[in-house]
């Protein structure tokens, strides 16, 4: 097996639009072992999706002629690597902005994904940009993912909030501050006051909040009113009031164990 194969559909107004994208064997192989090697170690990424451009694309950006002529000595490739999206949380988000061009890593010519993502396991990475006409070098530090997914979840007033989960910075360039709505029951507290899977609660009454611990300590008593500020997925900020139903829909946390088993905790 070469690779996995997808295909995805994206609609618009005038018409849809089919693409493919394919992710190849050896990535998957990679970080395979890595995760039997030790499963609960994370994974270093670059921390920024990379894109192609044509080289006659680059050229108008301003890719010099000898850059021009060290991409197609890279194995005849007449493109150049180009940063599509940052994630928001990482080490890159600093350094890189969409829109740059990666012409090498560590003083070698890349034009393909995998030329970066490998080297990065390895540690800091020096690049090669071309940014606005001009090169410049940028060190850039791993991204590290974590590799147990949720390992805490608050149920509350009918819904499920959890720390932001890593997609949200890395697809969306969305801060992965506040509490993350992955779930909400129709009939509920939550479901009544609209509060949205896939917003990110920020603020409590006002007070900022960070993960699970610090929004409990920021509720008033049980049944009061409760004033949410939250951010949705293109990060316009809004608000709703909510008021608790502790004796219908009590709070609770559940718990994912090492050993992979759940337990829940209510809340007073």
């Amino acid at each position: 097996m070469q690779a996995l194969w997808a295909s995805y559909l994206e609609l618009d107004r005038k018409k849809p639009d089919r693409f493919f994208r394919g992710l190849p064997a050896y990535e998957v192989q990679a970080a395979l072992e890595a995760y039997r090697a030790d499963p609960t170690a994370p994974w270093p990424t670059l921390g920024a999706e990379l894109g192609s451009w044509s080289l006659t694309d680059a050229r108008k950006y301003g890719l010099s002629e000898a850059r021009s002529k060290a991409v197609e000595a890279n194995k005849g490739r007449r493109r150049v690597l180009t940063v599509s999206r940052v994630t928001e949380s990482s080490p890159a988000a600093s350094v890189l902005r969409p829109g740059d061009l990666v012409l090498d890593v560590n003083g070698a010519t890349v034009t393909e994904p995998w030329e970066v993502e490998e080297p990065i396991r390895q540690g800091a990475l020096q690049l090669t940009i071309l940014r606005e006409g001009a090169e410049q070098t940028v060190s850039v530090e791993p991204h590290m993912l974590g590799t147990q997914g949720t390992q805490r979840v608050l149920m509350w007033a009918g819904a499920a909030l959890q720390p932001v989960p890593d997609w949200i910075p890395q697809q969306r360039s969305l801060p992965s501050t506040g509490l993350y709505v992955s779930y909400y029951f129709y009939g509920t507290p939550a479901g009544r006051a609209k509060l949205r899977a896939t917003s990110r609660i920020i603020a409590v009454n006002g007070t900022a909040i960070h993960d699970i611990d610090s929004f409990l300590a920021a509720l008033p008593d049980a049944s009061e009113p409760v004033r949410l500020t939250y951010r949705d997925l293109q990060n316009r900020k809004s608000v709703l009031t909510l008021k608790p139903n502790p004796e219908a829909w009590p709070t609770a946390i559940l718990e994912r164990s090492t050993e992979g088993v759940w337990s829940r905790q209510t809340v007073d």
